[in-house]
This record gives structure tokens, sequence and C-alpha cells, in this order.
């Protein structure tokens, strides 16, 4: 009896352990980087497609944004940096009134070839790199107030 409750307390510790640092529970995206804005996602769904539709971003290797995910419930945005030569794609979850948590889900790196990976499987520096480029190019997107600014 003791060994059981021993054992059984293990494993509630273990299982708190890893939903504390991501790495299992119901809709945990262990392999993102997650950026919330404080935008309800229809709006931030809107931004991104504006911003996409400026061609800048597109590129032959890209696959087309939409609709993904079990049931449809995420925005998929493929992003191309010609500058630093890489492919993102950012996941945006449907139906979050207030706070839209951003996924920055898979990475592709041009200029070596890379197969699509996932962000936490992403290299320090260019997970920096990323990240700087989301800073300087999308989240000004985001922050707009009106849409005919962009």
């Amino acid at each position: 009896m003791k060994n059981t409750f021993i054992g059984l307390t293990f494993c509630c510790l273990l299982a708190m352990l890893f939903s504390s640092c991501k790495m299992l529970g119901a809709g945990s995206h262990v392999y993102c980087e997650t950026v919330t804005v404080a935008c309800p996602s229809d709006t931030v769904i809107q931004r991104l497609t504006i911003l996409k539709s400026s061609g800048r971003f597109s590129d032959v290797r890209s696959f087309q944004d939409g609709l993904s995910g079990e049931q449809w419930v995420l925005h998929d945005f493929y992003f191309y940096d010609s500058e630093h030569q890489f492919l993102v794609v950012l996941e945006v979850p449907l139906h979050t009134p207030t706070n839209t948590e951003i996924h920055l889900a898979r990475f592709k790196d041009s200029t070596s070839g890379t197969q699509w990976i996932g962000f936490a499987d992403v290299p320090t520096e260019k997970k920096k790199v990323v990240l700087a480029w989301f800073d300087h190019v999308v989240r000004p997107a985001l922050a707009y107030r009106s849409l005919t600014n962009l």
C-alpha cells in the first residue's frame, strides 16, 4: 500500500512538472515559440492577411495560407524573409476574444536546404534572427489601430 502511494505521488509530481514545462497537456505547443498579442484572432488574421498581400513575403517553395489543424482550429501563415532566406509558419488560433497567442510553429532555412523543423529545434542563433524579424516586421503590423494604415 505504501509503495502504491509513493508511486502515485511520484507520477502526479512528474505530470505536474511536465505540465509546467508545457511538455504535457492538451493543446500545448511544445515545438513552438508563442507570442501573445492584445488583439482578437479575427483582427490578427485580417492584419496578417493584409501584410501578406504585399507579396513581399511570398516564395515558390511556400504553401497557401489558410485553415489547418484538427477541425480547422488554426489559421496558418507562411512568411518568407528574403534578407535572411528563411520560411516560417505562424499559427493563429481561431476565436480568441481578446488576447491571441501566435505560434511560430515551423521553420525552414532556405540557404541550407533543410526540411521543415519545429521551432523548438531551430538553432539558438537562427531563433534570435527569426524573433527579431517578427518583432521588426510582424508585430508593428499587428499594432496598427486602423487597417487603412497598413
